[in-house]
């Protein structure tokens, strides 16, 4: 009997811990649909197109979409590395320096995992307006998009918010990378 009451109380405490952090398990999962990536992914092509140094830039591949997919879903790349590195060769110098190269090794096996989430939320984008193929390039456009309130921004959330300057930076640095092959080799991504 008293390792039944000792069983049922750790079982309690589990089931207490459970409920506190479904609130963030929640949060999480609401943010990381594919309507959600559709807009993450129009602002990553906005962002990626904006002239840097004076130069007019191509629209992405949609391979880099696969890449960027991979990696939002690795939290501890973009928690440690990613936030305010300015290019893809200061984070993975980062990377190395600490010991952490299996997360470099792990982007493959993600983009494999978010394949379907990430076409879905290609899918989306280009339905609703906010991308458009280019079938010639194999590159997705951006489209000039306005809410209801006049911009296409998010606001009041604090999580998106983040997540929107994630990938933002993320298409800074890949922009700055000669082609999406380059970028592949750069992260041992095996196309």
């Amino acid at each position: 009997i008293q390792i039944g009451k000792h069983y049922f109380q750790k079982v309690m405490e589990m089931w207490q811990m459970v409920n506190k952090s479904s609130i963030f398990a929640e949060e999480y999962r609401v943010w990381h649909t594919p309507v959600i990536s559709a807009y993450l992914f129009w602002r990553f092509a906005t962002m990626y197109m904006s002239p840097g140094k004076g130069i007019k830039r191509e629209a992405p591949s949609c391979i880099l979409f696969f890449i960027l997919g991979g990696i939002l879903r690795q939290n501890a790349l973009i928690k440690n590395y990613i936030i305010g590195r300015k290019t893809l060769i200061t984070m993975l110098k980062a990377i190395k320096k600490s010991g952490d190269a299996d997360l470099i090794d792990t982007i493959h096996n993600r983009i494999r995992e978010t394949m379907s989430h990430t076409s879905q939320a290609i899918d989306i984008a280009v339905a609703s307006g906010m991308l458009e193929w280019d079938f010639d390039k194999a590159t997705l456009v951006p489209q000039k998009i306005n809410s209801i309130s006049g911009s296409a921004k998010f606001r009041d959330s604090k999580y998106f918010n983040r997540l929107v300057s994630i990938v933002e930076n993320l298409a800074k640095m890949f922009s700055d990378v000669p082609s999406p092959s380059d970028l592949a080799a750069l992260l041992k991504v095996r196309l």
